[in-house]
């Protein structure tokens, strides 16, 4: 076999300076990494986001867009809310949807589901509700609540749209466990 630089044999499997993936060469020194940069909203950032030497930092992971974990919340109305997020996602799914983002945010506006059938994008509004003592879950989506839930989608197709695609803005009412989806709830004068 041919020596190359260092003396590391030339052999495809086990000589990283090859053009393919293989295991490093323990002869050969490291290309120096740049140093990775996190966002973080702890107080280093205020450094231009500098460590000191020996400090650490902590990155927040959130999942399926929950800033918090549900085991700790105390109101019955969370757990309830998310509940019926789990169920509105599995019907979405039992109807052959992709849930594209649970709980996508802008500043404090949510938009609970978005989901894709090809190339129709659902923007998704779970209410859920133990009774209809306080009207129907869809009394809840005012005027205000639809405005709101149109900026934010504004903002998720600028990122995430794609040319093809036709939006629509569903709302699901979980009351008692009995789900209604209406498709296509309203319609905002927009592209």
């Amino acid at each position: 076999m041919e020596e190359v630089g260092g003396g590391c044999p030339a052999d495809e499997a086990t000589c990283p300076n090859l053009p393919q993936p293989a295991p490093t060469c323990p002869n050969l020194p490291r290309p120096p990494q740049p140093p990775a940069r996190f966002a973080t909203n702890s107080h280093h950032s205020q450094r231009n986001g500098s460590l000191a030497p020996g400090e650490a930092i902590s990155l927040h992971r959130v999942k399926s867009g929950l800033r918090s974990d549900p085991a700790d919340w105390k109101d019955e109305r969370q757990r309830r809310g998310l509940a019926g997020e789990e169920q509105a996602i599995r019907y979405l799914l039992s109807r052959g949807c992709h849930i594209v983002a649970h709980r996508f945010r802008l500043g404090h506006t949510e938009i609970d589901l978005i989901a894709r059938q090809g190339n129709l994008v659902s923007f998704v509004e779970v209410k859920t509700r133990r009774g209809t003592a306080f009207g129907s879950p869809l009394e809840a989506v005012t005027g205000a609540k639809r405005r709101e839930l149109v900026k934010a989608a504004r903002v998720w197709v600028d990122r995430f749209g794609k040319p093809a695609d036709i939006y629509r803005f569903d709302c699901i009412a979980i009351v008692d466990g009995q789900l209604e989806h209406v498709a296509d709830a309203f319609r905002p004068g927009w592209r």
